[in-house]
């Protein structure tokens, strides 16, 4: 077992071109990046309604 720190990012992915998003990703695997956070200022639009989740959004 290694005490070897998990590196996180904030992503905002309604902030970027839909065009743009495999090549983010790509890059954060690249770097080794283990949690990614999203969804923080847009989750109406994940949960429109409360229960009711939309996963399409984009």
């Amino acid at each position: 077992m290694t005490n070897t720190p998990s590196l996180g990012v904030c992503y905002f992915p309604e902030q970027r071109s839909e065009s743009e998003w495999q090549n983010d990703i790509d890059r954060m695997v690249d770097l080794g990046l283990k949690k990614v956070r999203i969804a923080e200022f847009c989750w109406s639009l994940i949960e429109p309604e409360e229960g009711q989740y939309e996963c399409g959004w984009a």
